[in-house]
C-alpha cells in the first residue's frame, strides 16, 4: 500500500524522500480510513435517532406488543 514503484528514477533511489513518501501515503490512507469508518458510524446514530420521527403511533405500539409477546413466550422456555 505505502510502497512507491519508481526504483529506476533517480529521485527515488533516495532513501529518505522513499521513507517520507511512504510516512505521507500510509497517513493519508489512515486518515482516510478512519473518516469513511467514522462517516458511516455518524450515518448508523443519525438513522437510529430519526427513525422514531417517522414511524406513526401505531407502528410504534405494534412494536411494543410484538416485543411484550416475545418475551412472554419466551419465559416458559426459560
Amino acid at each position: 500500500m505505502a510502497k512507491v514503484s519508481c526504483e529506476e528514477d533517480l529521485v527515488f533511489r533516495n532513501i529518505t524522500f522513499r521513507k517520507a513518501v511512504s510516512r505521507y501515503v500510509r497517513r493519508y490512507s489512515q486518515a482516510i480510513g478512519w473518516s469513511i469508518l467514522l462517516f458511516f458510524i455518524l450515518l448508523g446514530v443519525l438513522g437510529r435517532l430519526i427513525k422514531p420521527c417517522f414511524n406513526d403511533h401505531a407502528t410504534n405500539l405494534r412494536a411494543r406488543y410484538w416485543s411484550n409477546y416475545l418475551d412472554i413466550e419466551q419465559k416458559p422456555f426459560d
